[in-house]
């Protein structure tokens, strides 16, 4: 059955196309859509796929299912159960449904009609929510015009970590929270077949949505502004957050996984990753079934339901891997449990150096009711820090490298005497009861 717009046809709507046409550029000069048509692959799902559709072609997803679109022009749609939608010209009618659009290249052009708003989608990713009567609207990346279908409703600009609500949100749009996301991490993952537009890469398949500090004091420094930060308190994304000189500070990512930073550390917030700008981190990565990119002189993958520890020590990036395993940018072996590692480039890396250990309990957490971080040593309110130097007690653990096996080292509090079991972890039945985050 036909899933087409659901408001009346008239001039109107041709009022706000033509404005939403207007807002990004000119006329909705998008893919051609006719000629190279939108792949569609997925679960519970009408028409069945794998499936090439057309303009004017509809699209459907039972409860139950999901559905991934991708777009000649490698945009991307990822659908929640319950959706429903039409292929259009210049994008996409949606009558109903939860979805995430992801669309990287700069001066690409798409228009998404809904009920109550058009939205004039350029080089963005968000979150949208249709239901009977509603809409919302969670901005992750980049800048988005919304053009509502109300008598007299002007056009609204939305920033990433924003949220707008149609109707109401007659204050404009609101601050983003993690609630305010569709629930993706429990979905399996559709991959995109062979033949269609390529697989999907690494940072367009696994954002990290938002981050937040979930406990202990931290400040947070942007490009323009430095200031404290208290529990709850959201990260946007290029922002530096470093823990308090006292106490370790604790970030949560939307995808569920938990990096602590010890006393002094930092780390700046990537659209689809994290970047460790100084001092040392525990990283536990959870339900995204794509690894975790942790950037610096080289970048490492930490795999799902992996544990690893990351030092900065200058230009070189010292890692353990407590469970799970940790993927190293030389494309050699992952790194199992027990195994350290010196990154300091590309295609540097040392295996097996012989690292300090780090006693997490040594620190004390949370830092205490009403202390801010200070910034770091050399970092500006610009938000570009060098950060606190090896050696420097503020910077916590900051371990250098010798040559020597890793079976010479014991850590106190992340044992890895135990044996890799055949998932991947480790033995140490203690490992879970250490890390109480």
């Amino acid at each position: 059955m036909p899933v087409g717009p659901a408001w009346p046809a008239g001039l109107g709507v041709v009022l706000v196309l033509a404005l939403a046409a207007s807002l990004i550029g000119g006329p909705a000069a998008g893919p051609a859509l006719a000629a190279a048509g939108v792949r569609l692959t997925g679960t519970s799902v009408t028409p069945t796929p794998p499936a090439d559709l057309q303009v004017g072609d509809a699209f459907a997803v039972a409860a139950a299912g999901q559905a991934l679109l991708v777009f000649p022009d490698r945009g991307y749609l990822r659908c929640q159960g319950e959706t429903a939608g039409q292929i259009l010209e210049h994008g996409l009618a949606l009558t109903r449904g939860g979805v995430r659009l992801l669309f990287r290249k700069v001066g690409s052009r798409f228009v998404i009609q809904t009920p109550l708003a058009v939205l004039a989608v350029r080089g963005t990713m968000f979150d949208l929510a249709v239901a009977s009567g509603s809409l919302r609207i969670a901005l992750l990346q980049g800048e988005l015009e919304v053009v509502p279908t109300a008598p007299a409703a002007g056009p609204i600009l939305m920033k990433a970590g924003e949220v707008l609500e149609l109707p109401g949100g007659k204050g404009g749009p609101r601050r983003l929270r993690e609630a305010d996301l569709l629930p993706w991490g429990d979905l399996p993952v559709v991959s995109d077949p062979e033949g269609a537009a390529g697989p999907l890469g690494f940072d367009e398949a696994f954002p990290t949505g938002l981050v937040t500090l979930e406990a202990g004091q931290a400040a947070l420094a942007t490009a323009d502004d430095l200031a404290g930060l208290v529990p709850g308190a959201r990260i946007p994304v290029e922002g530096l957050v470093t823990a308090a000189g006292s106490g370790t500070a604790d970030l949560r990512l939307a995808c569920g996984s938990m990096v602590r930073l010890a006393p002094g550390a930092s780390v700046r917030v990537q659209a689809f990753g994290l970047d460790l700008a100084a001092g040392t981190a525990l990283i536990r990565h959870a339900g995204s079934p794509f690894p975790l990119k942790i950037t610096g002189p080289g970048n490492v993958l930490i795999g799902r339901k992996s544990v690893g520890e990351l030092t900065r020590d200058g230009e070189t990036l010292l890692v353990r891997c407590h469970s799970g395993t940790i993927g190293l940018p030389d494309g050699t072996e992952p790194l199992s449990p027990g195994e350290t590692a010196a990154v300091s480039g590309p295609a540097k890396v040392e295996r097996n150096p012989l690292l300090a250990p780090v006693s997490w309990t040594a620190f004390h957490q949370p830092a205490p009711p009403g202390e801010t971080a200070a910034p770091p040593a050399g970092r500006e309110a610009s938000g570009r820090a060098s950060g606190p130097t090896a050696g420097d007690p503020a910077a916590g653990p900051v371990s250098g490298t010798q040559p020597g096996a890793t079976d010479e080292v014991r850590d106190p509090v992340l044992p890895t005497t135990g044996q890799p079991t055949e998932t991947g972890g480790t033995a140490d039945a203690g490992l879970d009861d250490v890390l109480d985050f």
